[in-house]
């Protein structure tokens, strides 16, 4: 019985006893005026502290109500509890609905955090220390949400634990953000991570791509011929995909490598590509998926990176393949509207409810096993769409009917005086210096720049660099950055200056996303993501060849 029931009850009792020296009085005659009116008094005083009392609660219930907190009163034999503030409505529940029993509140906590709650609950009865403990609650409608709570102990006249009295906070929101913090954490981690890997490859494929290029010069069968185109796409779209995990260090955000494409050869190419998944992975499982096509007839051009153009495609159509289990079809439309061309990728497979299709582009969020997928495939895609200036946007999804996803990307306004069009059908022959630690790279480098008729010479370092430079006049300069002992940065602040007729070129494999001022600084003209291209090449010298003789 708490202290609001005792004093109901005390003023019940004296209420009583003065109805009982009344009766008394009224039935010997005898006049009991003056304990009766002591009685009074008592009465008096006692209703005065129950009044007290009751306002200092409701008090207490409004200020519980006012912070959004909810506090307690847990007596710890009778097991009951006793709540002040909104317990109800906080949990989605009627007034009235949850039972005030330590039995039934335990009920209401996530399975998972129930034991370290049980141990909590251990500690009530034996220890006098607060405890702060946070722990997960299951609202009535199924939704998660975090609490924090803080209880102190309330000990009787002989120091023993009488109650326990706590306050609750909904710490929902300081989760998410500590989450996403972690997140953005795990992102940084792996950008490092990804950083170096992309570097380790890119040097690996310049030397693949540069070979297929130089190859495919040669005098060959049309099927050979076929194979290395082939094989040269594929490079060209592993470069693409390398570059995909640099966005995790916030590289690579150059929009030097665009084209103008028409999207629906690039969809072409990706139906190729996921040919083993949707037909040969598909039969093999006794299912069938159907391929269907429906491109604008119209001719419809967007500037994009085709690799990376094709790895957003590729993983949707990994996905829907994915959401139907049991078959059925995948179609492809294309189209264009008065500001914008768009390429929809349709399924008719599992579908999203609500909150999925909300989250479905957040980083590492998947519904898949982890064997399936790490959940960054469709927020890498919805980056490398930003990055065009464009949106990817589900367009459609129901629960056991499928999903349809379209992306859109602006017309093509092809500027005039690009590059290649500037430089077009220009000829001469440049003295080239390839700097490159890699030997196969500057093997490579120089074949390519020989078969385009330019002379070439290669270092290994920047300080054998500096020594051609002494003895040598260049038109330009083509350096790695990342070198041992000189760096290309460091080789090209030392010569800046030195040479005015010469032009800079730096070639790295963490991405060419370099700032105007950087190269500014450094006196560089040119910055080539690896692999580098022969076309690239051939433009570039012709430029600087071009410029030569202004």
């Amino acid at each position: 019985m708490d202290e609001k029931d005792n004093l109901a009850k005390k003023c019940t009792d004296l209420e009583k006893q003065s109805e009982y020296y009344k009766d008394i009085a009224e039935k010997t005659g005898q006049r009991r005026l003056r304990e009766v009116e002591q009685l009074n008094r008592f009465i008096s005083e006692c209703k005065k502290s129950a009044k007290a009392l009751h306002e200092s609660e409701h008090r207490f219930k409004l200020i519980a109500q006012s912070t959004n907190d909810i506090f307690y009163e847990l007596d710890i034999e009778s097991g009951e509890l006793k709540w002040l503030g909104d317990i109800d409505s906080a949990l989605g529940y009627e007034a009235g609905e949850i039972k005030h029993t330590l039995e039934d509140w335990l009920r209401l906590i996530h399975p998972k955090d129930r034991p370290s709650l049980d141990n909590a609950v251990l500690l009530h009865k034996k220890s006098t220390k607060s405890i702060d403990h946070s722990y997960r609650v299951i609202r009535k409608d199924g939704s998660i949400r975090w609490w924090n709570d803080n209880s102190s102990s309330v000990l009787d006249q002989e120091g023993k634990i009488k109650k326990w009295v706590g306050g609750i906070s909904d710490i929902s929101e300081s989760k998410k953000a500590e989450e996403a913090l972690i997140q953005a954490q795990r992102l940084s981690a792996i950008g490092e991570l990804a950083s170096g890997v992309a570097h380790d490859f890119n040097n690996s494929l310049q030397g693949i791509f540069g070979n297929i290029e130089l190859a495919l010069l040669e005098n060959i069968s049309p099927k050979m011929r076929d194979y290395l185109e082939t094989i040269k796409q594929s490079t060209a779209d592993a470069a693409s995909r390398i570059g995909q995990l640099l966005r995790f260090s916030g590289k690579n955000k150059s929009r030097k490598d665009y084209e103008h494409l028409n999207p629906n050869r690039v969809v072409d190419d990706v139906i190729s590509q996921t040919r083993p998944l949707w037909k040969d992975e598909a039969e093999k499982k006794g299912i069938a998926i159907a391929v269907e096509k429906n491109y604008a007839e119209k001719e419809l051009r967007i500037e994009a990176n085709a690799g990376e153009l094709r790895s957003v495609l590729y993983n949707l159509v990994k996905n829907s393949i994915q959401a139907m289990p049991e078959g059925g079809s995948l179609t492809f439309e294309t189209g264009k509207t008065e500001k914008s061309v768009y390429v929809t990728v349709s399924d008719t497979g599992l579908g999203m409810d609500e909150e999925t299709k909300t989250r479905i582009f957040q980083p590492f969020f998947t519904t898949k096993s982890f064997k399936q997928g790490k959940g960054l495939g469709m927020s890498t895609s919805y980056a490398i769409v930003k990055e065009h200036s464009g949106e990817i946007y589900v367009k459609e999804s129901v629960p056991g009917k499928g999903t349809s996803i379209e992306i859109t990307l602006p017309h093509s306004k092809r500027k005039e005086n690009r590059l290649e069009e500037a430089v077009s059908g220009y000829e001469g022959s440049a003295n080239v210096l390839w700097v490159d630690d890699e030997e196969m790279i500057r093997v490579v480098g120089k074949k390519q720049l020989e078969q385009l008729q330019h002379r070439v010479d290669v270092a290994a370092s920047g300080e054998e660099a500096l020594n051609l430079l002494k003895n040598n006049k260049y038109d330009l300069m083509v350096t790695d950055i990342g070198m041992p002992n000189i760096s290309g940065w460091q080789l090209a602040e030392k010569i800046k200056g030195n040479f005015p007729d010469m032009k800079v070129a730096v070639v790295t494999g963490w991405g060419s996303d370099i700032s105007n001022e950087e190269k500014e600084k450094y006196g560089v003209g040119y910055v080539l993501g690896k692999p580098v291209s022969l076309e690239r090449l051939k433009q570039m010298v012709a430029e600087v060849l071009q410029l030569k003789q202004k």
